[in-house]
């Protein structure tokens, strides 16, 4: 194999491996919302669990996975404990973020090496 081959194969491999990453992340997002729409979120009307979205953002130098609730309570519900939760919980994004980012570093493992 020439020098010529082999950066070709480096460069394929490296886009497979940058590929693998990005799916892995968007695995673990997708996770997240799952999770903190059916677990934690609070529901009276319904509004709240609705308004959950996520975004991706790719610009090519850089890629981002948005978790959000999009309404106007959303931050006071989310941050303020003292509020009844007749379902659901206040943190209902930060607790399944902090339980399930862990989970991104196997998921990326497991993604790699179907790469590799």
């Amino acid at each position: 194999m020439t020098a010529a081959q082999c950066m070709a194969q480096l460069i394929i491999i490296s886009k497979r491996l940058e590929q693998a990453a990005k799916e892995a992340t968007k695995q673990t997002a997708d996770e997240i919302l799952k999770a903190s729409t059916e677990k934690y979120c609070p529901v009276e009307t319904g509004e709240l669990k609705k308004s959950a979205k996520l975004e991706e953002e790719n610009t090519g130098r850089e890629y981002k996975v948005k978790i959000s609730y999009n309404t106007e309570y959303a931050i006071y519900v989310h941050e303020i404990a003292r509020y009844y939760h007749p379902h659901g919980q206040y943190k209902y994004l930060e607790t399944p973020f902090n339980e399930l980012t862990p989970k991104l570093s196997s998921n990326v493992e497991s993604k790699l090496k179907g790469v590799i």
